[in-house]
Parts: C-alpha cells; sequence; structure tokens
C-alpha cells in the first residue's frame, strides 16, 4: 500500500508538447505547503537529469543546482531552483519557488516560498530511479521524500 510521505517535493507532469512539459512542482509539508507551475524544455529537462545522477555519485561532498523557468515578471509561468548539498552522508535541499507574476492593486506581483529541508541517500536514490522515466515520459509524477534538515 502506498502511503502519501508527510514531506516531500513532489512533480507532476501537467501538460506538454514535442518541445516542452509544464510542471508542477509542489513541496508539502504535514502543516503546509507551496506549488507552482513552470516550463521546462526537453534539454533542460534531460541535462537536470543528467545533473542530478552525477551528483548522486559524489559522496564525499557536492553540491547541484536545478532550475525550471525563469524568476521575474518578464517570463511566462513559475519558477523553480533546487539546491541540492551533500554534507556528511545527509543531503540538503534549498527549494526556491515562485509563482506566476498577477495583479496586485498597481503592481504585479508573484508569490514565493523558500523550503529548508532534508533527505537520506536511499530515498534520494529512490527518487531518482522513478525521474528517469518521468523526464521520458512514461509516468507523470515522482515524488522525493524528505526528513527533517537536522
Amino acid at each position: 500500500m502506498f502511503r502519501k510521505p508527510s514531506t516531500a517535493l513532489r512533480l507532476s507532469r501537467v501538460w506538454y508538447d514535442n518541445d516542452m512539459d509544464e510542471l508542477r512542482v509542489a513541496v508539502e509539508g504535514s502543516d503546509t505547503g507551496f506549488a507552482v507551475n513552470a516550463y521546462v524544455g526537453r534539454n533542460d529537462f534531460n541535462d537536470a537529469l543528467t545533473d542530478l545522477q552525477l551528483f548522486a555519485k559524489t559522496i564525499h561532498g557536492g553540491l547541484c543546482e536545478v532550475r525550471f523557468g525563469e524568476f521575474g515578471p518578464e517570463y511566462a509561468s513559475g519558477a523553480i531552483h533546487l539546491r541540492f548539498h551533500w554534507v556528511e552522508g545527509r543531503i540538503y535541499l534549498t527549494c526556491r519557488l515562485q509563482s506566476d507574476f498577477h495583479p496586485f492593486g498597481r503592481k504585479e506581483v508573484a508569490d514565493e516560498a523558500l523550503v529548508h529541508a532534508g533527505t537520506e541517500p536511499a530515498l534520494f536514490d529512490a527518487f531518482l530511479a522513478e525521474l528517469g522515466p518521468f523526464v521520458d515520459r512514461k509516468r507523470d509524477e515522482v515524488v522525493l521524500e524528505l526528513v527533517p534538515a537536522h
């Protein structure tokens, strides 16, 4: 039986065509959650997968940054910046999420969230095993279970 993780990074496919995917990226906690949509080109998606696979082989420290969409009102949809960092056998994750800009009084604004969480190498490996088929459009969702970052 599948159990929904109490804290997770969830990537879901909303839409796609030959050149691009629209993703919904959510950071879900037991009490809170924040989700945004962002457009990802096929090459950018494959590059992110390759970078994360190389990062998984780094056992004595390392960084990997994945960015989908662009931050700022000049760009369509939202933006996601994920920063993975190995520290002493643990993976720390910083997620910056920005929604699409929308009218707010006399200006344009976007909602944002900055979330700090952790995960274990085995959970990250399980995520990577699902991420390949997700990028290849053989599945519509992939989840990275998160744990407290202390």
